[in-house]
């Protein structure tokens, strides 16, 4: 009796729970993992690319220069000859355009790891949201079977007052209710290990106590297998990536050959004669001549570089269709697998559960069978809710294989970014 209220007891404070705390939503969820911090940091490094690039094209330092001639002698200092000299760099139009497109790409490829990283932080939270949502699933269905336990129990204990079974029937119906009571026990710890799970992936201070709200046997739909190959190569975060090297590649290669031109300096002064007391102005202009075979050694290695990156870029498209090919077949596998259970296997083993109880309050058949269909029920319930979350996980693969989360960027007002 004591066991029957602890039991009770629980239920009541996860139903409390329930009803009292807001439910959290799969969009609120990923609402809020668009406030995390690696996002924060993330623009932090776009901003210095940002300043880079405001700055990448200034002309260069100013030379000033400070030289005395015809030192010594039969005059002494009385013949020497002091010059003051300041050289302003002419702007090379060439050089200043390449280092302002080297630094825009290398703006852009922070860019580039801002957005994948958000991807991946919503599909993280996703998927972690929807475990989340399966395990409280869990809770409820372990609930729902010490209910069936204790109705289990109630029957023995009367029938066994009647005579009609033994005293050990009874005492296996209460070992079967501890036992249920410890699924309980054990899916409630899943739960908060989801819940943690969930809280790391939005980006929280805190953990998320729950409940959740959603249906996690919801129907998912995939693209076409054309329109999934065509994400993959608009949003793959490697593809995206190595196409960025590729093009920087390309703006390292121009800002080598700008470099190879003729530098150039405006120089204005003045020479101050001490024998005579007389100062002259002095202009002129000086350049610097660089050799394209200083940079041979750099070009080279640019072109091997962009040869291993088209490899890499090949090598990765390639995996990339493969493996999202398995992971299509896996999903539809997985969909039908679900279907069925839902439809068919679930409804069929709850209503052979509540004949063989019936079945057993008018003695008909015996507690071993009704513990036989209880414990099927349950593994059925269970397995129904492990290909839903094996579901959600085929979907949440796709969805980072792509770089797209259209199983809930849509639905949540997240497309684009």
């Amino acid at each position: 009796m004591r066991k029957s209220f602890r039991t009770l007891f629980l239920l009541h404070v996860f139903v409390l729970i329930c009803v009292q705390l807001p439910a959290l939503t799969l969009c609120e969820a990923l609402a809020i993992a668009e406030s995390h911090s690696l996002l924060k940091i993330a623009d932090s490094e776009i901003n210095i690319a940002e300043i880079e690039e405001k700055l990448s094209s200034l002309r260069g330092p100013a030379e000033l220069s400070l030289t005395t001639e015809k030192l010594g002698g039969t005059s002494g200092f009385g013949a020497s000859e002091i010059s003051l000299e300041y050289a302003v760099p002419l702007k090379n139009l060439g050089l200043s355009r390449s280092a302002a497109n080297l630094a825009r790409m290398a703006k852009e490829t922070e860019k580039i790891k801002k957005s994948n990283l958000r991807k991946f932080i919503l599909n993280e939270t996703a998927k972690s949201f929807n475990r989340a949502l399966i395990m409280e699933e869990f809770v409820e269905k372990a609930a729902e079977n010490i209910e069936n336990s204790k109705k289990l129990l109630e029957v023995s204990q009367i029938m066994a007052e009647s005579g009609s079974i033994s005293e050990s029937e009874v005492y296996r119906a209460e070992l079967v209710l501890k036992q249920a009571e410890q699924d309980f026990s054990a899916a409630e710890g899943d739960l908060e290990q989801a819940l943690s799970e969930l809280s790391v992936a939005m980006g929280t201070t805190q953990n998320v106590k729950g409940p959740l709200k959603g249906q996690a046997g919801s129907d998912l739909e995939l693209p076409d297998i054309n329109s999934l190959n065509e994400l993959i190569l608009k949003h793959n975060s490697e593809i995206v990536a190595l196409n960025s090297e590729l093009i920087k590649i390309s703006g390292r290669r121009a800002l080598i050959r700008a470099s190879e031109r003729p530098s150039w300096k405006i120089v204005g002064g003045a020479v101050n004669e001490r024998e005579s007391g007389d100062t002259t102005a002095v202009f002129g202009i000086s350049g610097e001549f660089p050799h394209r075979r200083d940079n041979k050694k750099e070009i080279e290695i640019l072109k091997e570089e962009e040869k291993r990156l088209t490899l890499l870029l090949n090598n990765v498209k390639r995996e990339a269709f493969l493996k999202l090919e398995g992971l299509v077949k896996q999903f539809e596998r997985l969909k039908m697998q679900t279907a069925g259970l839902k439809a068919d296997i679930l409804p069929g083993t709850e209503r052979l559960y509540n004949l063989s109880v019936e079945g057993y309050k008018l003695g008909k058949i015996g507690q071993t069978e009704v513990l036989q269909v209880q414990r099927e029920l349950l593994d059925m319930r269970k397995a129904y809710l492990e290909k839903t979350r094996e579901l959600w996980a085929a979907a949440v693969a796709i969805e980072t294989l792509t770089g797209q989360g259209f199983t809930y960027l849509y639905e949540c007002g997240l497309e684009g970014n």
